[in-house]
């Protein structure tokens, strides 16, 4: 009876340190539940993004010749239109502006 009881006792002390720490133990489980909330949260912020392209491509299309594309053409490529005067106000670095 006593080695019976020692036997049973070692089986449960493995088989308990199998379930926490073996390959698909509980701490391989919190770490694949840590990579899916990553995961998930990465293909929300996407996903996100991909609406608000959608949304900004949607625009471009319904409108011809609005200010919608005159404002994209002189924010990114500097555009102006013809008559207008350019004016490039460049003010001091703050190393010049001291040294002086």
């Amino acid at each position: 009876m006593r080695y019976t009881n020692v036997i049973l006792i070692l089986v449960i002390i493995y088989l308990g340190h199998t379930l926490v720490h073996g390959p698909n133990g509980l701490r391989r489980y919190q770490e694949v539940t840590a990579e899916l909330r990553q995961a998930k949260e990465y293909t929300r912020n996407l996903e996100e993004r991909n609406l608000m392209m959608k949304v900004d491509i949607e625009s471009l299309k319904k409108t011809d010749g609005s200010p919608t594309v005159e404002n994209l053409a002189r924010s990114n490529l500097g555009m102006i239109k013809s008559g207008e005067v350019f004016y490039r106000v460049i003010f001091p670095s703050r190393q010049e502006a001291s040294g002086k």
